[in-house]
């Protein structure tokens, strides 16, 4: 995860010769059927929650999917085999250009149902999985070049934390490591350290997951599609601040 490497550090006009601690960063591909159908630039751990949160965020597998991935950490590779029914969403993907990962347009045409659930959280709860999530945060606190998330639930807090070089990456390490444990995901909540962009939103549309807290803020299509989709959006918490939205009825001050 992380490498050291000497580096010439200047702090209040002083040079400094030292050792820093790098995040590592390789590229990932993975393969559906015998063929390489995407390669993601991230970190070289949780390859398998990765792979799964990355078709389940994307539409191409279900909670109800059983699918069986095979790792190559050498080759960074993860091989697996779909039903042929799903290939359709593969071969209509959109790559953005930027850090924003991967946009299947066939999820911004979809029928749109909002979420069923009826979580509720207080104010003082989301400090308290903010506060949680932060002690968590070493890989950051290391290298200053890492993004994290979480699946949590209201009762248990933080149950799954991920990280990785990108914040979406990150998100989709811990939905898949909510998927492998078959959580109910409307009963969950997700906590991510980056903007809130509105391909994150579909990611949580498409899990079920009805709350998304932020340290950073949201982008205007992000609140549309949370408001359209009944999801409680929760952006800026530091400290005792935060801004609400989405579904502010939902949070109990």
């Amino acid at each position: 995860m992380i490498e050291s490497f000497r580096v010439t550090k200047i702090r209040e006009n002083k040079i400094e010769i030292t050792e820093d601690m790098i995040i590592k960063e390789i590229p990932f591909t993975i393969n559906i059927n015998g063929r390489d159908m995407v390669t993601l630039v991230s970190s070289p751990n949780d390859l398998e929650d990765l792979t799964a949160g990355f078709l389940f965020t994307s539409g191409m597998i279900t909670m109800e999917s059983d699918i069986n991935i095979s790792i190559d950490y050498n080759e960074g590779k993860a091989y697996l085999i779909l039903e042929e029914n799903n290939k359709n969403i593969l071969f209509n993907r959109l790559y953005t250009g930027k850090e924003e990962g991967i946009l299947y347009y066939k999820l911004y045409d979809m029928n749109r149902k909002k979420i069923s659930s009826d979580l509720s959280v207080t104010y003082v709860q989301i400090i308290e999985f903010m506060k949680d999530f932060q002690l968590r945060d070493r890989m950051f606190a290391q290298t200053g070049g890492a993004h994290s998330a979480a699946i949590g639930s209201k009762e248990k807090g933080i149950l799954f934390f991920r990280e990785d070089i990108g914040r979406h990456n990150a998100i989709d390490k811990a939905i898949g490591a909510a998927w492998a444990k078959k959580i109910h995901m409307k009963d969950t909540f997700i906590i991510t350290s980056g903007r809130v962009s509105s391909e994150l939103v579909l990611k949580c549309e498409i899990s079920g997951i009805p709350l998304i807290i932020s340290k950073s803020a949201p982008t205007s299509q992000a609140v549309d599609l949370a408001r359209n989709a009944g999801i409680i959006l929760v952006g800026l918490v530091r400290g005792n601040n935060m801004n609400i939205y989405s579904e502010y009825d939902r949070i109990i001050l």
